[in-house]
């Protein structure tokens, strides 16, 4: 029986002495907190690490209350988390961070065990702290990181957007006159024929080519030439609507594709625009004409038979003296 209960001292004196190894040696923070019968949490004793944590004096802690020595936030968590953990008689972990010095912010995680005194009542809290600030800086620096990544990729998807609709326009667009070139103008005819096609509807179309073009190419240069296709094809994206399509078909020719279904209207339409052509003073050359030939979508119609018309209306009013508009 003797034997036995030096056994147990043997043992108990090994694990204190295990202990207070660890308390002296370990460079993670311990503390023991006791809960006074009032509730409140005095620092009953800190490790060397805690206290040079802190930049505190060796037992500096000791038998002060934690409410006088921490803010009032910080006082708050601490007491709320202990609480919890006494309710719940287990061991509670949790992260926490504290500004020390102008370091910056400084993190743990913090385990925290309740242990009753058997004789006394005394509930203490035995804590161990272990820094995780270079893992949680470590992982600032990635987000900020990936956050710059983020921006840049988002940037970067901008310009190339940005760069792709460019090239797009380019590729649809007439360099010179800033209308739509051959390719494109010819695409949205095509798609105009399909839609007439399905929903048995017509629209117009006007073929027009600039009088005497070759004479002021002659007469001005062709430098001069091109400011006059300029702004020719000013006036005409002044002039068609919303629902109109424009597009330089080649040369001094360009084409028209407007909603109109009617040969009344589309002819009235081509020549009030033959009017305000004829009407403006071009700079060098002064008043120029242009020659239209109109045409309306009749079912069964293709874009050849379609620009064939347009074409022959045109002729026709060339051969007739220009400066006019005749339909096909």
């Amino acid at each position: 029986m003797t034997e036995h209960h030096f056994d147990n001292e043997a043992i108990v004196e090994g694990e204190l002495q295990l202990f207070r190894t660890l308390w002296h040696t370990s460079n993670d923070n311990l503390f023991i907190v006791r809960r006074d019968t009032n509730g409140e949490y005095i620092s009953e004793k800190s490790n060397r690490s805690l206290e040079q944590t802190f930049h505190l004096l060796p037992n500096q802690m000791d038998g002060i209350a934690l409410k006088e020595i921490l803010d009032e936030t910080t006082y708050k968590k601490i007491i709320d988390r202990y609480d919890e953990c006494i309710k719940k008689n287990k061991p509670v972990t949790y992260e926490e961070k504290h500004l020390i010095d102008e370091s910056g912010e400084r993190f743990w995680i913090t385990t925290i065990l309740p242990v009753t005194d058997q004789e006394s009542g005394i509930i203490r809290i035995l804590g161990v702290s272990r820094e995780i600030t270079p893992i949680r800086k470590a992982e600032q620096t990635l987000q900020e990181l990936n956050e710059k990544l983020e921006q840049k990729v988002i940037e970067r998807t901008k310009e190339l957007t940005i760069a792709l609709q460019q090239m797009e326009k380019l590729s649809i667009t007439d360099k010179l006159t800033n209308l739509y070139n051959r390719y494109k103008i010819e695409e949205v005819l095509n798609s105009e024929i399909h839609r007439a096609q399905r929903y048995d509807t017509h629209f117009g179309l006007l073929m027009l080519d600039i009088d005497k073009f070759k004479n002021i190419n002659d007469n001005y240069g062709h430098i001069q030439g091109d400011k006059i296709l300029q702004e020719f094809s000013n006036i005409l994206k002044n002039y068609i609507r919303e629902s109109d399509s424009v597009g330089r078909w080649g040369g001094e020719e360009f084409l028209v594709i407007t909603p109109i279904s009617s040969q009344e209207a589309i002819i009235t339409f081509a020549d009030r625009l033959r009017k305000v052509i004829e009407e403006h003073n071009f700079d060098t050359v002064g008043n120029i004409t242009v020659s239209i030939g109109a045409t309306i979508y009749q079912k069964g119609s293709t874009i050849e038979s379609l620009i064939a018309k347009a074409d022959n209306g045109l002729y026709a009013s060339k051969n007739n003296g220009r400066n006019s508009v005749h339909y096909q």
